[in-house]
């Protein structure tokens, strides 16, 4: 932007973009934005890659990205499934992938390199998309060349699961760090 402060950007808004998932059960773009979501920023591409729907709010569980270059939505991977049985919180849908959840501040993008051929949105946890909201301690990366999911088990065996943790990259170590959040 040529100036400081607030700048209108194009591309529409979520809600336009997600339409209404073909139909699909429990599709809720706007819950989704609202709910306890989080993104985490692609510097390479200078896009913003979001997940997240939540127990009540949305079942969405597409990954879509908002790029600043071009100021357009693009859909990574679709909503294909709403929950098995939104009264089990199970952590994946009937594909296998994982269902949507509030995942608060718990997403990081790792980029490519240490051996990686391309960049991960990486979630923990969050809380599932079922009439109770049980917090999971799943750990999932988005491989962004695939544009598939990658089940990466429990990654913190003994822990409760957990909300409101705030998670980075750190490139030094090559590790995702989180603070914070009660279990």
């Amino acid at each position: 932007p040529p100036t400081a402060g607030w700048t209108q950007l194009g591309g529409g808004t979520f809600a336009q973009h997600v339409g209404t998932c073909g139909g699909l059960p429990g599709c809720n773009a706007a819950g989704s934005i609202n709910a306890w979501n989080g993104g985490a920023f692609d510097p390479a591409s200078n896009c913003l890659i979001l997940f997240g729907g939540g127990h009540g709010d949305s079942w969405y569980s597409g990954v879509d990205r908002y790029c600043l270059g071009t100021q357009a939505w693009e859909n990574l991977f679709p909503y294909t499934s709403p929950p098995i049985d939104p009264a089990i919180c199970n952590p994946i849908d009937a594909n296998g992938d994982p269902v949507s959840r509030h995942t608060y501040g718990m997403q990081a993008f790792i980029p490519a390199g240490h051996g990686r051929t391309a960049g991960y949105l990486w979630i923990y946890g969050g809380s599932a998309a079922c009439q109770t909201g049980t917090f999971q301690q799943d750990v999932w990366l988005f491989n962004l060349s695939l544009r598939r999911w990658e089940p990466q088990g429990d990654n913190l065996p003994g822990n409760p699961g957990r909300s409101f943790l705030y998670c980075d990259y750190d490139p030094v170590s090559d590790s995702v760090y989180c603070m914070g959040g009660p279990s």
